[in-house]
C-alpha cells in the first residue's frame, strides 16, 4: 500500500530543510495520513477544492503544499468535517501555530 503523509516545517530551519527535502530531521514534523481520513477527504471534494481554491495539483502521486497565508482558509474548507480529521486537523493547526506551511503527499 502505497503511504500517504503529511509534512509541517516546525520552524525557520525547519522550512530549509523542506525546501531541500532534508529527510529525518527533527525540525519538520512527518505524520501518515490515515485511510480513513484520506477516503474522507476525497469523498468531500476537499482535495478539489484546495487545487481550486489555491490553484494546486493535489492528487496521487503529487507533492503539494498549503502555504502560511493560505492555512486559514484550508482550515475553513475542512471545517464542516473536521471532527472526522484528527491527524490532519491536528497537522494544519501545528503549522497555523508554527506559521509555516502543511505538506501534502500522497
Amino acid at each position: 500500500m502505497k503511504n500517504r503523509y503529511l509534512l509541517v516545517p516546525l520552524n525557520n530551519k525547519g522550512m530549509e530543510e523542506y525546501n531541500f527535502c532534508i529527510e529525518d530531521t527533527d525540525n519538520i514534523l512527518e505524520i501518515d495520513l490515515p485511510t480513513a481520513e484520506y477516503n474522507l477527504l476525497i469523498s468531500n471534494n476537499i482535495f478539489s477544492k484546495f487545487n481550486e481554491t489555491f490553484i494546486l495539483n493535489i492528487s496521487d502521486y503529487e507533492c503539494e503544499e498549503i502555504n502560511t497565508e493560505n492555512l486559514s482558509k484550508a482550515f475553513e474548507i475542512i471545517k464542516p468535517i473536521a471532527d472526522k480529521l484528527p491527524v490532519f486537523v491536528s497537522c494544519l493547526n501545528i503549522a497555523i501555530e508554527k506559521g509555516t506551511l502543511l505538506g501534502i503527499n500522497l
